[in-house]
Formats: structure tokens, C-alpha cells, sequence
């Protein structure tokens, strides 16, 4: 047993990558984001049904349940859709927290005075011993304006007098929300989302509703003081508690404040590591399972591709005569999942040509020269040696001459021939264009010509000689004389 638990942890850490690792990483934050999301989304029994019947779906296809699996199927076919419409408002304030938490800004500098506590403290009390209704929000880490409507601007510093004059029963915004960030009031008489949990709210008024219902949809604290009993309480996460005192208030609101903006100087890391150990190592170890599940294997594969040749760093002076290798057997063996995530596509053999010379050469081609993914071995390349043959080229201008043959009819002489191009741009080796001075076309035969004519005539390419562009024709004019136009050429006065 434990000779084969040390064979399996030494293949393990043989075959294990840095890309596994934060692969791991990586899924445990997912899980533990979705750990997180479900203890506190309002939508968690019905994610627990969504799970149930997954996990029917998985029993069904174990055991090859044919007229459930086809029901699945359909069924599948608009659970994305349900799943968007169900938990919109939990997945928005989940991409709000990503955002949050990308901002990377120091939360330490975000938190408030303790004074302001004190001060909110006394006037709840003083409020609820009135009788008069108050409701509070304390905002956290995530934004709230999208949450509530209305309100009126206020930015004035918490104070009791101010929040007495806001809360008088005789005041425009008394029936509203009064929403503080930091040591300040920013609005009064915003009107919050009620919640729908009608158990929590039995027997509560409008301010107990809205003020569940604010802190279901984020992460803000609400204070709530009942007109009718004299009472107050608070609601957060998604639950209401009527508190006795106000020593049970202070303790409240200043552990609000310690877990959203932390008084203490630990650093980043620091808090990662003592925030929800637990459900870390939950997360972590679930990740690592799936990872073993999924990822992790032990069998090797061996496939077969085709890689195109690429030729890189050929000067313009070269020239690769044709046919030339176009692409090779590459033989790679690796584990399963590496082929899954692999593109054939970007499986290339890159041929250096720095140090190409004159004449046929042989080439082997090296397995750094093949471009492959991590965790891959080439096993062999089909084939590992190819030929190739260059040679030095060099630019020339040359003049287009039209060929001729046969004659023309009676009486008929030849005026003009004109060629467009005149000249052509020729590339090729040097030693092929060693003696030529011009490029010659198919030759025209003037037997079928009777008069001027325009065509365009086919050129003649000597071998290992390439035309600009690949030019292969040109347009020819012919200009045919009779005996009168050869009369009124020569009575015409020179220009």
C-alpha cells in the first residue's frame, strides 16, 4: 500500500504543471465565490432545486434512463435562460462585488469614526422613545443607487438635530430612507425595494419591509425604528433582529463596520488568509478533487498532425526553387486533456533559413523548431530531413520584344508596333539571366493580318525567370500601312 502510495505521489509531482496549480487556484476562488453567494442569495432554495435536478440528470444518464435523459435534454434547452431570469439580480451583484474587488483600493482609508455611531446611537434611541418612525441605511462596500429611487442631495455631517429634523413627522422626507456613507448623510427620503420574504415581514410595517429588502440586494446595514411599538431593530444579510438596547445597537453597527471596513493594519494577504478559513479549505480541497476527477491523468496518448513548413529570415536575394516541402508528420504524445485544449491549428514547423546557401541542402529539421503546446512530447517528425535548393536572384528591367512571322498581304507594310508595358520587371537567378536582353512573346503571325489591331499577346518567360507580379501578358498594337498612308507620311511636313 504504501509502496504504490509513493509510486502515485511520484508520477503526481512528476506530471503536475504551475499551469495546474493556478488551475486549481482558480476554480477553488470560483467555488468559494459560489459557497459565499449561495448562504447569502435570497434565490438559494430555488438553486437547491436547480442542483436536485441535476443531479437526477446525472443519476439518469449513470444508469441510462432513456425517456429522462431525452426530457433532460429539452429541458436543458432553456435552463441558461431560467437560470438568467431567476437570478439576474444575484448575478448583477456579483459582477458589482468583481468590480469591487478589482478597484484594489485600501478599505482602511474608507472607514468611518466611531463618533458618528455614538451620535446615530443616541438619536435612534431618543427616536424610538418618541415613537417616531426612522429609517437608516449604513452603506458597505457595494453601490446602492440603483437599488432605491428618489432622494434628496444632502451631504451634510450625521448629526442628531439633523437627523431628528429629517425624521419629524411634520418634515416632506420623514417617510423615506436617510442613506449615510462614511460620517455622512447623502440623501433622505430615498424609497428602498420592499422584500418579498413575507415570513420575515408578518405583522411589520413599510419601513421593516423596505429595510429587509435593501439589505437582501447588498451588502448595506439598515436601522429601523417601529412608530408603533416604540422598538427598533436592524436588518442585514437578509434578516431582521429587534435588538433590547442600545448597548446591542452600538455592538451591531460597530461590527458592521470592523468586517466591511476593517480598523486593524494587516495586510491583504493577511486578511485572505483569516477571513472564512474554513470555507477556503472547503473550496480549495473541492477544486483539487475536481481537478483529480477531471484533469489529472495518468495515461499517455500519442496522435498524429500535419504541421505546414513555414521558411522565416530568407533574405529578398534567395529564391527556394519549387517544389518545396509544404508540411510534415509531427507524432506528439502527452496526456488527453492537453490534445482537448489544443488548436491544430497552431502546430507549425518554423524553419530558420540565416544561413541558406547556394544548391540543393539538406535540412533537418529540430524539435525546438516546432512550435508546440506545454506538457507535449515530440516523439517524431515524418519527415525529419528535407532538401531544399536556393539560389541568388537578382532584379533586372527588360524591354518587351513582339515576335514576328509570316507576311503580310500585298501592298501592306508594317507602320508602329506598340507594347504596353514597354518594359517588364524580371526576377531570377543570375546565372539565367546571364545573356538575356529582352523578353520575347508567342510569335504573331502577320498572314492574318489585314489591317491595324490591337490584342494582347502572350509573353515567353525563360525558365527560372519570374515576371513582376506574375505579368504573363501584354497588350500589342500593330499598325498596318497601305500605299496611301505610306504617300500622305511622306508628304506630311515634319513637325
Amino acid at each position: 500500500m504504501m509502496d504504490q502510495l509513493v509510486i502515485f505521489l511520484t508520477d503526481f509531482l512528476e506530471k503536475i504543471r504551475i499551469a495546474d496549480l493556478f488551475d486549481i487556484a482558480i476554480i477553488g476562488v470560483l467555488i468559494y465565490s459560489v459557497i459565499l453567494w449561495f448562504k447569502e442569495t435570497a434565490s438559494r432554495s430555488i438553486l437547491i432545486g436547480f442542483l436536485l435536478l441535476m443531479g437526477l440528470y446525472a443519476v439518469s444518464r449513470v444508469f441510462d434512463l432513456y425517456m429522462t435523459v431525452m426530457l433532460f435534454h429539452a429541458f436543458f434547452a432553456v435552463l441558461l435562460v431560467m437560470l438568467v431570469v431567476v437570478f439576474q439580480e444575484d448575478i448583477r451583484r456579483f459582477f458589482e462585488r468583481i468590480a469591487i474587488l478589482g478597484t484594489f483600493t485600501d478599505r482602511r482609508k474608507a472607514r468611518p469614526n466611531y463618533p458618528s455611531i455614538d451620535v446615530l446611537v443616541e438619536s435612534v434611541t431618543d427616536l424610538a422613545t418618541r415613537k417616531v418612525g426612522a429609517l437608516v441605511v449604513l452603506k458597505g462596500e457595494e453601490p446602492l443607487e440603483r437599488h432605491y429611487n428618489g432622494g434628496i442631495p444632502l451631504y451634510g455631517r450625521v448629526s442628531k438635530p439633523l437627523l431628528d429634523s429629517i425624521f419629524d413627522p411634520y418634515s416632506a422626507g420623514h417617510d423615506g430612507a436617510v442613506i449615510i456613507e462614511g460620517e455622512r448623510i447623502s440623501k433622505f427620503g430615498a424609497h428602498l425595494p420592499l422584500s418579498q420574504n413575507l415570513a420575515a415581514i408578518s405583522h411589520r410595517g413599510t419601513r421593516h419591509s423596505a429595510a429587509l429588502g435593501i439589505s437582501e440586494c447588498t451588502d448595506a446595514l439598515a436601522v429601523v425604528v417601529s412608530e408603533e411599538k416604540g422598538t427598533f431593530g436592524i436588518a442585514e444579510g437578509g434578516r431582521f433582529q429587534v435588538l433590547d438596547s442600545a448597548a446591542a445597537l452600538k455592538s451591531r453597527l460597530e461590527r458592521f463596520y470592523v468586517e466591511r471596513f476593517p480598523k486593524d493594519t494587516s495586510t491583504f494577504w493577511e486578511r485572505v488568509l483569516k477571513k472564512n478559513t474554513g470555507t477556503k479549505i472547503v473550496a480549495l480541497l473541492l477544486a483539487t478533487a475536481m481537478w483529480f476527477l477531471l484533469a489529472y491523468e495518468t495515461e499517455v496518448v500519442r496522435r498524429v498532425f500535419t504541421a505546414p513548413i513555414e521558411y522565416r529570415n530568407l533574405s529578398q536575394e534567395w529564391l527556394i526553387e519549387e517544389p518545396k516541402p509544404a508540411n510534415a508528420q509531427v507524432t506528439l504524445s502527452g496526456p488527453t486533456r492537453v490534445f482537448d485544449l489544443m488548436d491544430p491549428n497552431e502546430l507549425i514547423i518554423s524553419l530558420d533559413l540565416t544561413s541558406i546557401r547556394e544548391g540543393i541542402q539538406e535540412i533537418t529539421i529540430d524539435e525546438s523548431e516546432v512550435k508546440t503546446p506545454t506538457n507535449l512530447t515530440i516523439q517524431s517528425i515524418d519527415p525529419h530531413v528535407i532538401f531544399l535548393e536556393a539560389h541568388k536572384i537578382r532584379q533586372v528591367e527588360l524591354p518587351v520584344e513582339v515576335m514576328l512571322k509570316g507576311k503580310l498581304k500585298k501592298n501592306l507594310s508594317i507602320g508602329r508596333i506598340i507594347v504596353t508595358p514597354p518594359k517588364l520587371k524580371v526576377t531570377g537567378r543570375i546565372a539565367a539571366l546571364e545573356g538575356v536582353t529582352s523578353v520575347k512573346t508567342h510569335p504573331v503571325n502577320l498572314n492574318d493580318i489585314s489591317g491595324t489591331v490591337s490584342f494582347q499577346g502572350q509573353l515567353i518567360i525563360p525558365e527560372h525567370i519570374r515576371a513582376e507580379q506574375g505579368l504573363s501578358k501584354v497588350d500589342i498594337t500593330i499598325e498596318i500601312l497601305t500605299p496611301e498612308d505610306e504617300a500622305k507620311t511622306k508628304t506630311t511636313p515634319a513637325s
